[in-house]
């Protein structure tokens, strides 16, 4: 019954990170980051691992040198728009709460239905838990979000290859 706890707590947290991956990376302290304002130059979409990928690619000055990256492209962005970003130089996130244009609504219905099952099972049985695997399943939660950059680090190179820049 533990190890359901522990797959329990680990899909609330793959579902939040899927939502909010901007900010659960912007909020990390382990990554070294700058706040700079950037403009949207122009939008791209790749193919990654039968999902697709909206970007926009976006321009900012750091010691009045310019330079281009790459951030997930919201529902509302337009050519020219301007955005405050946090990066390292490498990668880029949004600084505001803002709907990923590449969002799948079947997707996450169906996060969903599986975060209800496996909670009505874990509610049924409420009674049967140990804490170690509670433990074990903080333990796993806190080693992913902080390691959670590197993650999405690779998930850009793989952007960036797709698209031809590296």
């Amino acid at each position: 019954m533990g190890i359901i706890s522990v797959i329990f707590v680990c899909l609330i947290t793959v579902f939040n990170v899927y939502i909010f991956e901007d900010l659960i990376i912007r909020k990390n302290f382990l990554w070294k980051k700058y706040c700079t304002e950037a403009e949207i130059l122009w939008f791209d979409e790749c193919a990654l691992f039968r999902r697709k990928c909206n970007i926009a690619v976006v321009q900012y000055t750091k010691y009045d040198i310019s330079q281009k990256i790459i951030v997930r492209r919201g529902v509302k962005d337009k050519i020219g728009d301007k955005l405050t970003i946090a990066t390292n130089g490498s990668i880029a996130v949004r600084t505001k709460i803002y709907w990923r244009k590449d969002l799948e609504i079947p997707g996450m219905i169906l996060w969903l239905i599986a975060i209800m099952i496996l909670g009505k099972i874990i509610i049924d049985n409420l009674n049967k838990y140990d804490v170690r695997w509670i433990i074990i399943a903080f333990i796993i939660i806190i080693m992913f979000l902080l390691l959670y950059p590197l993650f999405y680090e690779a998930d850009m190179n793989d952007i960036k290859r797709t698209l031809g820049w590296h």
